[in-house]
């Protein structure tokens, strides 16, 4: 039991002298906004990560074998995210940049947002119609 302890001391020892020179991105810690924060903050990105790819697998597995979807159309589905996101960092850099008649930053775009995606689900049961 001592001998685990030990190794144990040594290991935490060899991780802090490792520090942030293998992390990406470390030098972007402030006072205001330290590095255990920063990782923090990542590991939900990390969590949205594994999340879509649980839902790629579904999505490769149930649509293309079971239910004979062509593989071109999944793979765009997929892809439909990622092509998605230089579109989605405008918006969240015009969200915190503009400031509207009332003073608000993100607040108008959020509502529009909103209003933007409840209408989309609201007509989305026209779709089995057609």
């Amino acid at each position: 039991m001592k001998a685990v302890v030990q190794l144990n001391q040594r290991l935490a020892v060899k991780w802090s002298r490792l520090s942030t020179d293998f992390l990406p991105f470390a030098d972007a810690a402030t006072t205001e906004l330290p590095l255990s924060r920063l990782l923090r903050l990542a590991l939900f990105q990390v969590s949205v990560g594994m999340a879509y790819a649980l839902l790629v697998g579904t999505l490769n597995r149930v649509m293309i074998v079971e239910l004979g979807v062509s593989t071109w159309l999944v793979s765009l589905m997929v892809a439909l995210p990622l092509l998605a996101g230089p579109f989605r960092a405008l918006v969240g850099y015009r969200s915190d940049t503009h400031l509207s008649a009332l003073g608000w930053r993100r607040v108008p775009y959020l509502w529009f947002g909103t209003l933007l995606q409840f209408g989309g689900l609201s007509i989305m049961p026209f779709a089995l119609i057609l």
